[in-house]
């Protein structure tokens, strides 16, 4: 309750509000841990995309950013008859950052971070192994093999120019396990998602 009502009120207090969008590539990985294992592992890299809506509310050098997100996730592993796995994951995504900002001749530099609160949407598993090619759905919720929701940090850096173009670069650490306890493939351990994105827009 707090939280929102300073939410609330920064925004109505805000010297300036700019609305604008970013669209992008996103490199992710899974920090995986096995059920009573006390090592974890990281997935090679999976690309996918991003594109979001956000609006700023400026006042002197801070600004509140909350934004909605089409977001990918996931990581490719290496099987074990030397295929290539691939967890393409699809998530809503909300992030609420509040941001730093540093005025130039040129351009507006700025960084920040703030939480996230994800959604799943969808995605597939697909082996391309020596057996061939193998690809199913991936299914959220009660009896899914994930969990609906993904939540974390988001950290944001970048660079917007007096004609409104922007530039950014963009890091997700998600602090929830995204394998469903409750589904068929519960119990098995952890997933955790980490993110990096790389992105270019306009404000208005």
């Amino acid at each position: 309750m707090f939280f929102s009502l300073s939410i609330v009120s920064f925004a109505a207090s805000a010297q300036k509000i700019t609305y604008g969008f970013t669209a992008g590539l996103n490199i992710g990985t899974i920090q995986a841990s096995a059920q009573g294992a006390g090592t974890t592992s990281t997935t090679s890299s999976h690309l996918s995309s991003l594109i979001d809506v956000f609006a700023d509310f400026r006042s002197g050098n801070f600004s509140l950013q909350p934004a909605i997100a089409l977001t990918g996730k996931g990581g490719n592993v290496t099987t074990g008859d030397g295929g290539v796995g691939q967890f393409a994951l699809h998530y809503l995504e909300i992030p609420i950052n509040v941001l730093y900002h540093v005025p130039t001749a040129a351009s507006d530099i700025y960084l920040g971070g703030g939480p996230y609160i994800a959604f799943g949407t969808g995605g597939t598993l697909s082996v391309n192994g020596p057996g061939g090619v193998y690809s199913q759905g991936v299914t959220f919720g009660g009896t899914g093999d994930f969990s609906t929701r993904d939540s974390g940090i988001d950290m944001l850096a970048g660079m917007q120019f007096k004609s409104g173009f922007l530039f950014r670069l963009s890091y997700d650490l998600g602090f929830a396990n995204i394998l469903n306890s409750r589904g068929p493939e519960g119990g098995l351990g952890s997933f955790k998602t980490r993110t990096a994105g790389i992105a270019i827009g306009y404000a208005f």
